[in-house]
């Protein structure tokens, strides 16, 4: 699946769960470039002022409390494999912070 693939199923899970889902956290694995990528998304709420176009307001949903939810993504790691070292190591890139919430 690619990365957009993977976007579109995070929407369906806070999309089917009635917005029950907290967070989503995606991994793609690029096995090419020895590449990891997590991604931890949330929904928030965003309650706008004045008038929404209707490409907006089709791109948002409304959570069961009448508020309008939006994804938005939280944290990134990149994890990628050092092809230079021996013995292997790997590159971490991104808030260390991820991983600790996570524990």
């Amino acid at each position: 699946m690619s990365l957009n693939q993977l976007r579109h199923a995070m929407r369906w899970w806070f999309s089917a769960s009635n917005h029950e889902v907290k967070v989503v956290v995606l991994a793609k694995f690029h096995f090419a470039r020895a590449e990891v990528i997590l991604e931890r998304w949330e929904e928030e709420d965003r309650d706008h002022q004045g008038p929404i176009t209707r490409n907006r307001a089709a791109a948002m949903e409304r959570s069961p409390d009448g508020s309008i939810a939006q994804p938005v993504l939280q944290q990134t790691i990149t994890i990628s494999r050092d092809t230079t070292a021996d013995p292997e190591s790997y590159h971490v890139a991104g808030p260390a912070t991820l991983v600790e919430r996570w524990c």
